[in-house]
């Protein structure tokens, strides 16, 4: 596959999934109420490329000169909450994210469990 088709069709990838209807889901009516789903997406890419190794002195390396190319793409998306809006006017409501809360707690945890330790271990040190 040629270097513009690649990009073309990552663009194109792109363009299908990171788009509004990703971040905002569709409206959802119930009377005089509109819930409109909101979402993160976070798209990460790279990628790299090769060609004529000319240049390096190990003959194996320069016996290959045959080009290379590699690009990746990591689309994510993930809801965060909803707006809510009715005759009163709109209103944001943040949808609580448990796994982050849990890396959280436990980050909190770890660090509270290495000054600790570290208390200890300056404890020791100063009654020799």
């Amino acid at each position: 596959m040629e270097m513009k088709e690649l990009i073309s069709d990552l663009t194109d990838r792109i363009q299908r999934t990171a788009n509004v209807r990703a971040v905002f889901g569709e409206p959802i009516r119930e009377g005089d109420t509109v819930i409109v789903p909101v979402a993160r997406v976070t798209v990460r890419g790279g990628g790299g490329g090769g060609g004529d190794a000319a240049g390096f002195t190990d003959t194996q390396v320069r016996k290959q000169r045959d080009g290379g190319i590699g690009l990746g793409l990591n689309i994510v998306a993930a809801p965060v909450g909803y707006i809510k809006m009715s005759s009163g006017g709109a209103v944001f409501v943040p949808i609580l994210d448990k796994n982050r809360v849990l890396f959280g707690v436990m980050g909190l945890m770890g660090l509270s469990l290495w000054v600790i330790r570290a208390g200890i271990k300056i404890g020791r040190h100063s009654r020799v």
